[in-house]
């Protein structure tokens, strides 16, 4: 398969940050934001780079801590600059779990990177992230909490929604064994103050050559209050099951944060979720069954 270069992630990421404009709409230093963990659910079994991870967790991490689904953490502004911010992050009693600082070109590189986070953690992409630690719980890592005030949104919907933006990060689907679907959209909701950036990949992945045969769900998607910069809630929920390089392998994640007073619905429907596990299995049962 071929792999997703750093210097593909940063020459796309640049079509995410630019132009940039030095203002700060309704974000202002000091501002507080709660936000509270709906799911967290993991369950591992592969080996990256020589390297096995494996357990199961129902914990949720934020910076080196691991909580539980249903705690609460609070975000605060701490300093705003002219193309970044910088936020702190609290359990409910108060406790500092994570201090970040995040400019517009790394809140672009994140949407990118962590839309095909289980790919990376597999090994069959290629670029940097956070480390999938079992013991400390499932995340997308915590730069999505406030973006930078100087994030254009109009610009970040047109190049979401750019089809030749994603083909190179999607091209190692392209092969004649495999059928893997892939849909990103970037949609506007409540008369524009939402905006929301969703990933869907399923299908079959296969390169016999490889002794590689994956069944893959991938939903993940990102809400945003376009007026504060608030993150209003992400959700991604993953099924990735079969031999990949001749390795057992299962990545099964399903993760949630919402802001506190959020409402809309960004999951998988239940029905969904129930199709997709009985979608993977089958898949992963006929897998094993071609490769004996």
């Amino acid at each position: 398969m071929k792999k997703i270069t750093l210097i593909t992630f940063i020459l796309i990421a640049l079509t995410f940050s630019v132009p940039f404009l030095s203002v700060q709409g309704s974000l202002t230093v000091g501002d507080e934001f709660e936000f509270e963990v709906k799911k967290a659910y993991g369950n591992f079994n592969y080996v990256e780079s020589a390297v096995t991870v494996t357990g199961q967790t129902d914990k949720f991490r934020v910076g080196d801590t691991a909580i539980d689904k249903g705690d609460k953490i609070d975000v605060q502004v701490d300093a705003i600059g002219t193309s970044s911010v910088d936020y702190s992050i609290f359990d409910a009693s108060a406790v500092l779990l994570a201090d970040i600082s995040s400019s517009s070109l790394l809140f672009g590189l994140s949407l990118l990177y962590y839309s095909v986070y289980p790919f990376l953690m597999l090994g069959i992409s290629s670029a940097s992230v956070q480390d999938l630690d079992v013991s400390k719980g499932v995340s997308l890592g915590d730069a999505f909490y406030v973006a930078p005030p100087s994030i254009v949104w109009t610009d970040v919907y047109d190049s979401f929604n750019d089809d030749t933006n994603w083909d190179s990060l999607f091209s190692g689907f392209d092969n004649d064994e495999g059928n893997v679907t892939t849909d990103v959209t970037a949609t506007w909701y409540d008369s524009g103050a939402t905006i929301a950036f969703e990933i869907d990949v399923s299908g079959r992945y296969e390169v016999a050559a490889e002794s590689t045969g994956l069944g893959i769900i991938h939903s993940l998607r990102f809400d945003y209050n376009v007026t504060n910069y608030v993150l209003l809630g992400y959700d991604m929920f993953t099924l990735i099951s079969g031999d990949y390089q001749g390795i057992n392998t299962n990545f099964a994640m399903t993760v949630q944060v919402t802001e506190s007073s959020y409402t809309r619905k960004i999951g998988a429907p239940f029905l969904l979720i129930g199709l997709a596990s009985i979608l993977t299995v089958s898949v992963m049962v006929l897998l094993r069954k071609r490769s004996k």
